[in-house]
């Protein structure tokens, strides 16, 4: 279990920063927020997928989850960023889901596979 306690802290985060009011954060302009906020949600669940990736890899209870850990930390990524947008868009006031959003989360946690790959090689990126 110790090696999700980075995957679990940072999936957190993530929500804690995707769902905090917008009042809290410093005035910039729509333009300036659009292009930083996409970069945010790519570098956010590219480390969202590393992490669960290799938590998945280095654990050894479930072999099926280790030998398809790729997979599952994509899917998580994407169904985890989605969801986030979608109550976004319904359940908080001061916050707006977007579809482009989802768009930047999906290509943040396909880098995540790229750079697992550039970090951990080409053996362990084929074990999935």
């Amino acid at each position: 279990m110790r090696h999700f306690y980075f995957p679990v802290f940072w999936a957190v985060s993530i929500l804690f920063l995707c769902l905090i009011d917008t009042k809290e954060l410093p005035s910039v302009t729509y333009l300036e927020l659009m292009e930083f906020d996409k970069l945010v949600h790519i570098v956010l669940f590219g480390l969202l997928m590393l992490s669960c990736t290799v938590a998945l890899r280095k654990q050894t209870r479930i072999a099926w989850a280790q030998k398809n850990a790729m997979v599952i930390a994509l899917l998580f990524s994407i169904v985890y960023g989605s969801v986030i947008e979608v109550v976004q868009f319904f359940m908080v006031q001061d916050r707006t889901g977007e579809l482009y959003d989802v768009l930047a989360n999906g290509i943040g946690a396909l880098l995540g596979i790229l750079f697992f790959r550039i970090i951990y090689g080409k053996e362990l990126f084929r074990a999935s």
